[in-house]
This record gives C-alpha cells, structure tokens and sequence, in this order.
C-alpha cells in the first residue's frame, strides 16, 4: 500500500510539455506554441495503471525585438488556447494527451506578404517588420506561475515570411 502512495504522489503530478510549431492554412500561416500534459505511457507507474492529473492552464506572451529587447506586443489577459476537443478557452484543463493545446502567436497573411502579432484573442493584429524577435510565453498551471519559454523568430521578405529560428 506504501508503494502506490509514493508512486502516486511522484506520478500523479501533471508533466507540462511546451513546444513550438507552425500551422500552415490556404491563406494564412501561424507560428503557434503547443503544450501537452504527458501521460505516463511506460514502467511501473504504466503497469499499475497510475495516470496524472490533469492541470488548469492559463497562457500570457509578450514578442521582443531579439538583441535590445525592446517589447513589441504583450498581452495582459489570458490569451484563448485551442484545446484537444477543438475549443478555444482563456483557461483549459489540460488532461493527459498525446495530443496537444495550443495558441496561435505570429500570423502569416499569405495574400498580402504580411506577418503580425496575434493578440490572443483573434480580433486584432499588429504587423511586425522585417528583423529577429523573441516570443516569450508564461504558463500559470494550477495558479502558479512556474513555466515560462522563450523562442526566436525570424519575420523576412520572402516565402515563408516567418520561421522559428533553429536553436
């Protein structure tokens, strides 16, 4: 009975991957950043059938110009994540998933050659110019604030006008 306890109580804690991707469309392109809540999928916690639990999600970013640091965007409200189910949430539950969230945070305008800041809430967009910047992301998982990334990117004249820049 002791062992379950102690491997529930290291197991059981959600395990909060973040990633960044892209999301290419007909028209429009998006540098996005993915979160997942890993499940267990191997071992003795496997075998005695332990899964996590699941974690209260809320995401801010701001975009930096790479170099002086200077902030180009930041948002001050939850931004609106993508769950697993498709639905698009300022705070999710993150269960165990193979499958990630996600939240769009450059938007590439295929049309117009033009790259913006997506505000987190899909009303408003801010064009970016050419140069390097950095995204920085915090996580507030189960109201605690105690994921926070950074990714560059490149905003250039030519196809595909935005990329994350290789670490």
């Amino acid at each position: 009975m002791a062992a379950t306890t102690f491997i529930d109580m290291i197991y059981r804690a959600p395990k909060i991957i973040i990633d960044f991707g892209k999301d290419d469309r007909q028209d429009t392109g998006f540098l996005v950043c993915k979160i997942w809540n890993k499940p267990i999928t191997k071992g003795i916690p496997k075998w005695m059938h332990v899964s996590r639990n699941s974690a209260r999600i809320v995401a801010f970013y701001r975009i930096e110009e790479r170099g002086n640091g200077k902030l180009i965007f930041d948002t001050d409200y939850a931004v609106k994540i993508k769950t697993q189910a498709e639905v698009s949430l300022e705070k999710i539950t993150l269960t165990p998933s193979i499958l990630p969230a996600s939240f769009h945070i450059i938007v590439v305008d295929k049309n117009d050659n033009h790259v913006y800041v997506h505000d987190g809430k899909g009303t408003d967009k801010q064009a970016l110019p050419i140069g390097e910047y950095t995204a920085k992301i915090d996580l507030l998982i189960d109201g605690v604030l105690p994921k926070k990334v950074q990714r560059d990117f490149i905003v250039k004249k030519d196809y595909p006008f935005a990329r994350w820049k290789d670490l």
